[in-house]
């Protein structure tokens, strides 16, 4: 599974906020794909591949274990 973050207001020192769903929890995708779809769906539909590559961080929650 995959979750998406963002550095807050841009600045990477500062951590990261993710991208919760209407109950307040971090959203999990299924795919770094499904991921990019979801963020391109909500906003981001003018960045490429690379930039949202380069905007986000996306953890894989898989390495976890």
């Amino acid at each position: 599974m995959i979750e998406i973050g963002k550095a807050i207001e841009g600045i990477s020192i500062n951590g990261l906020e993710w991208v919760l769903d209407n109950e307040g929890q971090v959203m999990r995708f299924d795919s770094r794909e499904d991921a990019k779809r979801f963020l391109r769906e909500n906003g981001y539909d003018h960045l490429s591949d690379e930039e949202l590559e380069d905007s986000f961080f996306y953890k894989d929650t898989d390495d976890d274990d």
